[in-house]
C-alpha cells in the first residue's frame, strides 16, 4: 500500500440537510496535494461555522488523518462548517451548504409600530419561531390577539401561513401600550409586541373642569382640555378656545390656546344661579364642551351702585338711590356698613352719612354747579366699598344776574365782542332766560348794541367805545331791572391821531419864556398816545421862537416858547408828514394887562356861600387899583350884588339897587356887614391877600330870597395905570327859590371848566309832569345870552334829534340823531352825544368841542320848554367855561 503525502487542505464532509438545534455527525479527513488522506497529519484542528450560533466540537486531533465529530447548528438556512489547523490556517475545508430547517415553534415573534394614534388601526405581524427564533413555517397552529389596552378593537384568532400573519389593531387609550399573541392550542407558544406610545387622536371635543361652586364677582380657575372622540387628551390640538357662560355678566378670559392640549383659566360669574362655562374652538364649532353646573352664591358688598336722574336743575333737589352690591353686581339685603357722601360739585348739599335698609337707600340732593356732576357713596370703614354716579347733566335755573365778558384793552372807535351771559343764582348759565337785555356804557359817547334776547342764555355783541380811559358796559334785563351786570374795567386807548391839542397860557410877557404843551389826539379827542410822528411848531408871531422838531412821548409832550410880539398870538403843531394832524393853541395876550382870573366856587347852589375871587396884575398885585364882582342874571348893576374893591383904599363897596351909586363901605378888618336887597357881605369869613401878581379876594355872601335863581359871577381888575380887563364871565351860582311846576333846568356837569380841546357835558333837565312832558331843551354857549356866534344848540325830545343853531343865529343847521356816532358843527364849536329819560329827568351827554376862534370866558345857559310851548323854564345860566 503506498500512503499519502503531507497534509495540505483538510475535507469536511457532513450532511446535506439538518434540523436547527438537532446533533448531527460530520466527517474531517487530512488529504495532500492530490487529496490523498494523509494518515500522517497529527496537527490539532479547530471548527468554526458560518452559523454564528453553532454548537461546535472542540479542538482535536486526527487519527490516521481523519475523524468524525458531532455538530449542532441552529440559524435556519444554508450554513457551512469548516476546519482549520491550528498552527498552519492554509491547512483548511468546509463543508457543502449544510440546509438547516426550522424546528417546531415554541413562541411569537409580535412586530408593532413604536406609536399609533388612539382610535386609529394600523397593522402588526405575528411570526411563530422555534427556541432558536427562526421562523417556523410548518407551524399550522392558530394565534389569539390580546392587548394592554383593554379597549383596544383587535383582530379574530387566525391561523398563521408559512409561520407568519399579519393583523390588524386599534389601541384608544393613550400611553405605553402592547399588542400580543398566544397559540390557542399551547398557550406557552406566545410572544409580546415592543411598547406602543399610543397618543390622543384629533381633537372632538373639549373637557371643562370647574369647581361646583363660586361666589358672585369672585375669579376661580377651570382647566379646559381637548379631548378625542375616545376622550383622550389631544396633545397636538392647536386651535384657538373662545369662551362663553349662562351668566351674560360673567368676566371671561380672552380667546387663548391650549399647550399640549390643556389649559388653566380664571372666570368671574356675577349672575346668583346655577351658571357653566363653555368653550368652543372659534373655527370648528363642534369642538365644543361645558363645564358641570356651577352654583353661584352672593359675596360680600363689593361696592355700590349710585342710580341718578341723567339732569338737574341747579339749585332744585332731587332723589338718587344708594344699592349695596357684590363683586357681579348682586344686590347685598345684609349689608350694614355707613354710607358717606360726596359729590364732584363742590357747592353740592348732600345727605349726612347713613345707613341703608336692606341695602339700599333712597336720598335726596341738590347740585350747584352747572355742567356734568357726579355723586359718589362710600363706606365709612371700608373706602374700597364705594360707588359713584352717571354723569348728572346740571343745568342753570332762573337767571338772577348777567355776567359781561369784554376784553380788558380797546382801541377809542374800534369796534370789539362782547360777551352777555344770564347767570342763576349760583353763576350757572340760564338756557331758558327769554329776557331782552338793554346796553348802557359809562362811556356817553359808546356805540352800544340795541335792545337784544339771548339764545340758550348766551349771546355775542359787538360795542364801539369812544373815550380813553377805564370804562364799562352795562347789561340790564328791561323788565326786571336787578337781572344785570356790568363788565370788568376796559381800558380804552387813543386810536391813531388826527389832530394836535396844544395848552398855553392865556397871557405871555413879550420876550419871556412860558411853556406849553402838545397833545396828541384821535377823531374822539383821546390822547394818541401811540403816535410817534415829528411834530413842528409855528406861530402867528413872526418873532417867536419856537422849540426844534420833536417827537412826543406817550402822545404828549412839554415844550418852551417865547413870543415877542404884543397882541393876542397862536401856537401852531402840525405833524412833518401828515399835515392834516395839527392844531392850535388858544389867543395868547402877549403884553402887560390885567387879568380877572377866577372865582371858586366857580359853580354851585346855596343861599350863602364864601366865595374866593382871584385877579391878577404883570406889575405886581399892588398895581391893581379896583376889582369887581358882579353877580346877577345878566351884565346890569340893577337890583345886582355889585362890588368894588378899593385895593388902594383896602375897603370894599356895594352898589346900590339901582345900579348908579355906592353904599357905605367896609374895611375887610373880620367885623360888620354890607348889604343891599341881593345880598349881603359879612365882615367875619372876609378877606384881601396879595402875593406875586395875584390879588385874592374872599367874601362871605348870602343872598337874599327875592334874588333867586341862577345867576354869572362876572369879574373885572383895573390897573393904576388905567387898562381894564373887561368884564369876564367866571363862574354861576344858584339862588335857591320857591318850587317849580313844569319844565325846570336842573344843571351842567362840569359847571366850570377851563382849556382847549372837547369836554364831555352832561346837562340835566326836569318837568314835574314826567320827561316825556319836555318838548325842546335848549344850550347856549357864549360869552352872553345871544345865540349870534354862539355853539347854540336845540334838542328836540320827541324826535331825538340835536340842531346847532348856525352862525348868525337866525336858523337850524341839519339835525343829527343823537346815537353817540353822528355830529354837528359851526365856526364855534362841534358836538355829538347821547340822550336819554327817566321819571321827570332828560339828560343830554354831549361830548363839545370848541374851535380855537371861540377862545375866552363863555357863558352855559339852558332853557326848557313842555309840549306845544305850554310851560317855559326861561334861560338860566347853570356854568362857565374858559376856552383856550
Amino acid at each position: 500500500m503506498v500512503g499519502g503525502g503531507a497534509a495540505t487542505h483538510l475535507s469536511v464532509t457532513a450532511p446535506a440537510t439538518a434540523a436547527a438545534g438537532t446533533a448531527f455527525n460530520f466527517t474531517v479527513t487530512a488529504q495532500d496535494a492530490n487529496n490523498n488522506t494523509a494518515a500522517g497529519y497529527t496537527g490539532t484542528v479547530h471548527f468554526t461555522s458560518s452559523d454564528a450560533a453553532a454548537v461546535l466540537p472542540a479542538n482535536a486531533t486526527l487519527t490516521n488523518g481523519t475523524a468524525t465529530f458531532s455538530a449542532t447548528l441552529k440559524t435556519a438556512g444554508n450554513w457551512t462548517i469548516t476546519g482549520t489547523d491550528t498552527a498552519t490556517a492554509s491547512i483548511t475545508g468546509v463543508t457543502g451548504a449544510i440546509a438547516v430547517a426550522a424546528s417546531a415553534a415554541t413562541h411569537y415573534a409580535v412586530a408593532a409600530p413604536a406609536t399609533a394614534t388612539a382610535g386609529t388601526a394600523f397593522n402588526f405581524t405575528v411570526t411563530a419561531k422555534d427556541a432558536y427564533n427562526n421562523t417556523a413555517p410548518s407551524y399550522v397552529g392558530t394565534a389569539h390577539i390580546s392587548s394592554s389596552d383593554t379597549a383596544a378593537t383587535l383582530g379574530a384568532d387566525a391561523a398563521l401561513t408559512s409561520g407568519v400573519g399579519t393583523f390588524a389593531a386599534t389601541l384608544k387609550t393613550p400611553g405605553s401600550q402592547t399588542v400580543a399573541a398566544t397559540d390557542t392550542v399551547t398557550a406557552s407558544i406566545t410572544g409580546t409586541s415592543a411598547a406602543i406610545a399610543v397618543g390622543g387622536g384629533a381633537a372632538t371635543h373639549f373637557s371643562i373642569t370647574a369647581p361646583s361652586s363660586a361666589s358672585a364677582g369672585t375669579a376661580f380657575n377651570f382647566t379646559v382640555t381637548a379631548l378625542d372622540a375616545s376622550n383622550n387628551t389631544s396633545a397636538g390640538y392647536a386651535g384657538t378656545v373662545q369662551f362663553t357662560s349662562s351668566d351674560t355678566a360673567a368676566v371671561l378670559p380672552a380667546n387663548a390656546k391650549l399647550t399640549n392640549g390643556t389649559g388653566a383659566f380664571s372666570a368671574a360669574l356675577r349672575t346668583l344661579a346655577s351658571q357653566t362655562l363653555t368653550a368652543t374652538d372659534t373655527v370648528t364649532a363642534s369642538i365644543t364642551g361645558a363645564s358641570g353646573a356651577i352654583a353661584v352664591a352672593a359675596g360680600p358688598a363689593a361696592h355700590f351702585a349710585v342710580s341718578v336722574p341723567a339732569s338737574a336743575v341747579a339749585g332744585t333737589s332731587f332723589n338718587f338711590t344708594v344699592t349695596a352690591q357684590d363683586a357681579g353686581n348682586n344686590p347685598i339685603a345684609t349689608y350694614a356698613g355707613t354710607v358717606h357722601f360726596t359729590s364732584s360739585d363742590s357747592a353740592a348739599v348732600l345727605p349726612a352719612n347713613t345707613t341703608l335698609t336692606n341695602g339700599t337707600g333712597s336720598f335726596p340732593a341738590v347740585l350747584k354747579t352747572g355742567g356734568n356732576q357726579t355723586l359718589t357713596a362710600a363706606d365709612t370703614v371700608t373706602a374700597t366699598i364705594a360707588g359713584t354716579s352717571a354723569a348728572i347733566a346740571v343745568t342753570g335755573g332762573v337767571a338772577t344776574r348777567l355776567a359781561v365778558s369784554a376784553p380788558a384793552l380797546v382801541t377809542a372807535g374800534a369796534a370789539f365782542a362782547v360777551t352777555v351771559t344770564a347767570l342763576d343764582a349760583y353763576n350757572n348759565t340760564s338756557p331758558a332766560y327769554a329776557g331782552t337785555v338793554h346796553f348802557a356804557a359809562t362811556d356817553a359817547l359808546a356805540g352800544v348794541p340795541a335792545d337784544s334776547t339771548l339764545t340758550n342764555g348766551k349771546g355775542t355783541f359787538t360795542a364801539t367805545l369812544k373815550t380813553a380811559g377805564s370804562q364799562s358796559l352795562t347789561a340790564t334785563d328791561t323788565v326786571t331791572a336787578s337781572i344785570a351786570g356790568t363788565s370788568a374795567a376796559i381800558t380804552a386807548a387813543g386810536g391813531a391821531a388826527t389832530h394836535f391839542a396844544v395848552s398855553a397860557p392865556a397871557s405871555a410877557a413879550p420876550g419871556t419864556p412860558f411853556g406849553f404843551t402838545v397833545t396828541a389826539l384821535d377823531a374822539y379827542n383821546n390822547v394818541s398816545t401811540g403816535y410817534a410822528g415829528t411834530m413842528q411848531c409855528t406861530s402867528s408871531d413872526p418873532a417867536a421862537v419856537l422849540p426844534a422838531n420833536w417827537m412826543l412821548s406817550n402822545g404828549t409832550g412839554s415844550f418852551s416858547a417865547t413870543l415877542k410880539s404884543p397882541g393876542n398870538q397862536t401856537i401852531t403843531a402840525t405833524d412833518t408828514a401828515a399835515a392834516s394832524i395839527t392844531g392850535s393853541s388858544a389867543a395868547i395876550v402877549v403884553g402887560g394887562g390885567t387879568l380877572a382870573v377866577g372865582a371858586n366856587p366857580g359853580w354851585g347852589t346855596g343861599a350863602s356861600q364864601t366865595m374866593t375871587f382871584t385877579f391878577s396884575d404883570p406889575r405886581g398885585w399892588q398895581d391893581l387899583d379896583v376889582v369887581n364882582v358882579l353877580i346877577d342874571n345878566f351884565l346890569d348893576g340893577r337890583n345886582a350884588c355889585y362890588l368894588a374893591y378899593s385895593r388902594t383904599a383896602s375897603v370894599l363897596y356895594l352898589v346900590n339897587d339901582s345900579g348908579n351909586g355906592l353904599l357905605p363901605g367896609l374895611a375887610l378888618s373880620g367885623s360888620g356887614t354890607l348889604g343891599n336887597s341881593q345880598c349881603t357881605v359879612t365882615g367875619a369869613g372876609s378877606s384881601v391877600a396879595g402875593s406875586g401878581n395875584t390879588l385874592t379876594l374872599t367874601l362871605n355872601l348870602s343872598f337874599t330870597a327875592g334874588f333867586a335863581g341862577n345867576k354869572v359871577t362876572y369879574l373885572a381888575a383895573r390897573d393904576l395905570e388905567g387898562g381894564n380887563s373887561g368884564w369876564q364871565a367866571l363862574g354861576t351860582w344858584g339862588v335857591p327859590g320857591t318850587n317849580w311846576s313844569g319844565p325846570e333846568v336842573m344843571g351842567t356837569n362840569p359847571a366850570r371848566a377851563t382849556g382847549s380841546g372837547t369836554q364831555m357835558y352832561t346837562f340835566t333837565f326836569a318837568d314835574t309832569n314826567g320827561w316825556q312832558d319836555l318838548g325842546v331843551v335848549n344850550v347856549l354857549i357864549n360869552d352872553d345870552l345871544d345865540g349870534y356866534d354862539a355853539c347854540y344848540l336845540a334838542y328836540s325830545r320827541a324826535a331825538n334829534i340835536l340842531y346847532l343853531v348856525n352862525d348868525a343865529g337866525t336858523a337850524l343847521l341839519p339835525g343829527v340823531t343823537l346815537d353817540g356816532s353822528a355830529s354837528a358843527s359851526n365856526s364855534q364849536c362841534s358836538v355829538s352825544g347821547v340822550a336819554s329819560g327817566s321819571g321827570n329827568t332828560l339828560t343830554l351827554m354831549l361830548n363839545l368841542t370848541f374851535t380855537p376862534s371861540f377862545t375866552g370866558n363863555r357863558l352855559i345857559y339852558l332853557a326848557a320848554r313842555s309840549n306845544g310851548d305850554t310851560l317855559n323854564s326861561g334861560w338860566q345860566a347853570v356854568g362857565s367855561r374858559t376856552v383856550q
